[in-house]
């Protein structure tokens, strides 16, 4: 058990500890020191990811060019720097200093520039097996910190063979048997982050061949130069200068191309690295998009995280005819939006409250301060497993669901922000909308998982969709949708299997990794008619195997888990949560781009990627909404819009003026 006895800190004078981590053979045992320092005020003006670090986002440019750089601390010349297996431009590593068996330390911390130190953001995995730390010092019965298996891992890894590393590592810096403390210094966390010279982010000792999976993605973001923005990416400047003699580099860029790399290469990036316990932590993005400069290590082996986020989109949107196990794909759908998004929780920790308390309060404070409900989108029924939880608050609790939401090129409240989100307490959210539907009906649930070798994922989404077209008789398919202009039941059916992209509809940047419409209804015509899978592979039929293929693909993307209903009287096809159950109703909440099932609480008298509008005539895509409310009759001087950080607000008279009865509805 832990002996150290920590002297208080002043958290109300923004007082925190920070660790000296103190130098060592491989054998020698974990030493520190702790010292308490005062946080300074955090200007908003500085250089951190919300304001100039997030430029792969907010600028939309990335250029790969940046190697993994040596992490360091400047603050003074006896300041140590971290050296962790730096990348050089080959992608090979540069061993760490070797360890001088025969050197003996004098561990002076007064040399120690306490003012400079690196943040810790890591997984601290079981506490079972905690292991012992020792605090230089202190007295000798009293000088035992005990930490995860884990966290000592990392700190082996990170510790130099002849310098000291000022380090903030939560687990240490807090004392963790003090509830009041850790509430209070938990709330410090934000400033700690933004202020502090360099974040590492340990992903652990490497294993499953993590080394060679940093290396093909560092070399992977050198190619490439993305746009998160617009979700697209070209050749770097590197890559064309390499062009002139090997024309192949362009090829990282372009996304209907697969990367040229093995079955086993594409394991490495997966197992190696993307499969990591730090990617599933509740708390990633508050600690990493705080930070103004970071870096993933992985044993020896480091990559940016500009060069990182630039080569998971690249594994992301590619094909990944390389790869044949379904668990892969549902590893990068689960972690796609952690990446493509910067939003930043304002969380507040009380160690003193229920989890259920704490998730409850989370929610609802991004939500009201920021105006913006997104959240509900990561919400169902079926997955809340913590008593107490509302039903608008995702359970953070349970692991993140595989499914990701569908993508349209539409919003189904037009973009309109939020009519004001409010928070009265007692677990109730008030949002406005409207109700477009009776009840609904489920017709069919989908499994959570498909096959695990990619010819039995193919095969189970087959099944699946042989399965749906049964739910509706062959002669109706060919009927006129009147929910869909000119189209029939059978082509909006094939929309609504495709997530509502197909190549025609959506943005000409992005339409050459989609099927045509063309395409998709060929490829569902040639399910219809084909008994078994078998038979549909060795078959002739008008669409391709290839473009029946990513028809399945796109379809086991979007239905992992998901039901498929219909809306009584009305008889519109659509796809919801496992959960959806016979009465629930479609609405459409201001400030959510996909509609919402709405279910009435029980014993309540209350109810419960970059999108365009394309002109025809002028030949010309409008990125307003204003614009495309005004194109449709809303009164111009009614809207008022602001692009970044979005907020599109339309004067509640106009709904009235345009025949919108807006309701509040009070969420459960």
């Amino acid at each position: 058990m832990t002996t150290y006895c920590y002297d208080p800190v002043i958290t109300a004078n923004r007082e925190i500890r920070v660790l000296a981590l103190h130098p060592g053979n491989s054998d020698d045992e974990v030493t520190i020191s702790l010292q308490h320092r005062r946080l300074r005020l955090w200007d908003k003006n500085e250089s951190t990811l919300e304001s100039q670090g997030s430029q792969i986002q907010d600028d939309g440019e990335h250029d790969g060019n940046n190697v993994a750089q040596v992490i360091t601390t400047t603050a003074t010349k006896d300041t140590p720097t971290l050296r962790v297996a730096s990348q050089k431009m080959d992608g090979t590593n540069i061993p760490d200093v070797d360890h001088d068996d025969t050197a003996e330390y004098e561990h002076d911390t007064t040399g120690i520039d306490w003012d400079s130190y690196q943040a810790l953001s890591y997984a601290w995995g079981s506490e079972q097996d905690p292991q012992p730390i020792f605090v230089k010092h202190a007295p000798t019965k009293n000088n035992k910190i005990m930490v995860t298996r884990d966290l000592l891992v990392a700190l082996l890894h990170l510790r130099h063979s002849s310098d000291t590393l000022v380090l903030w590592i939560d687990a240490i810096c807090i004392d963790q048997h003090n509830l009041k403390e850790r509430s209070e210094q938990v709330a410090l966390m934000g400033d700690i982050y933004r202020l502090s010279s360099h974040t590492i982010i340990w992903l652990g000792p490497g294993e499953n061949d993590s080394a060679l999976g940093f290396e093909l993605m560092n070399h992977i973001s050198e190619m490439i130069s993305v746009n998160l923005r617009y979700h697209t990416m070209e050749p770097s400047a590197e890559a064309l200068a390499l062009s002139a003699a090997d024309p192949s580099v362009l090829l990282y860029a372009d996304a209907t191309r697969q990367l040229d790399l093995e079955a086993s290469q594409m394991e490495a990036i997966y197992e190696g690295v993307l499969a990591r316990c730090w990617f599933q932590r509740l708390w990633v993005r508050q600690e990493a998009y705080l930070s103004c400069s970071k870096t993933f290590v992985c044993g020896k082996s480091a990559i940016t995280w500009d060069n990182f986020v630039a080569a998971f989109f690249s594994v992301w949107a590619k094909p990944k005819g390389a790869v044949r196990n379904a668990r892969y794909y549902i590893t990068i759908n689960g972690l796609i939006h952690q990446f493509l998004s910067h939003t930043v929780f304002k969380i507040h920790l009380y160690y003193t409250k229920t989890p259920s308390e704490v998730y409850e309060d989370a929610a609802a404070r991004q939500m009201v301060l920021q105006n913006r409900i997104q959240i509900l989108d990561s919400c169902e029924i079926a997955s809340i497993s913590l008593p107490g939880l509302p039903t608008w608050v995702p359970d953070w609790s349970t692991p993140i669901k595989p499914t990701i939401n569908i993508e349209p090129s539409w919003s189904a409240s037009a973009w309109i922000s939020p009519a004001g989100v409010e928070y009265p307490g007692g677990g109730i959210l008030r949002v406005r909308g409207i109700r477009v539907s009776g009840n609904v009906r489920p017709l069919k649930r989908f499994p959570t998982q498909f096959g695990e070798t990619y010819n039995r994922y193919l095969e189970d989404a087959f099944l699946a969709v042989k399965d749906i077209l049964a739910c509706f008789p062959r002669e109706s398919l060919e009927e006129s949708y009147e929910h869909l202009a000119q189209k029939t039941r059978f082509e909006a059916l094939c929309l609504l299997l495709q997530g509502g992209r197909v190549a025609e509809i959506t943005f000409p940047i992005s339409h050459k990794s989609l099927v045509t419409l063309e395409g998709a209804t060929s490829s569902l015509r040639a399910i219809l008619t084909s008994e078994t899978w078998e038979a549909l592979r060795s078959e002739r039929h008008s669409a391709s195997l290839d473009d029946i293929t990513q028809f399945l693909s796109k379809f086991a993307r979007f239905f992992f888990g998901r039901s498929l209903f219909v809306t009584e009287p009305s008889g519109y096809i659509g796809a919801g949560p496992a959960c959806v159950t016979e009465g629930d109703r479609v609405s459409v909440l201001l400030g959510l781009t996909m509609p919402l099932l709405l279910r009435k609480a029980t014993g309540s008298e209350s109810d419960g990627w970059a999108h365009a509008m394309y002109d025809k005539a002028t030949e010309t895509f409008g990125m307003n909404p204003g614009w495309i409310l005004t194109h449709v009759g809303f009164a111009k001087e009614s809207i008022s819009y602001r692009r970044s950080p979005h907020l599109f607000e339309v004067a509640p008279e106009e709904f009235v003026r345009r025949g919108i009865n807006l309701q509040t509805f009070e969420l459960v």
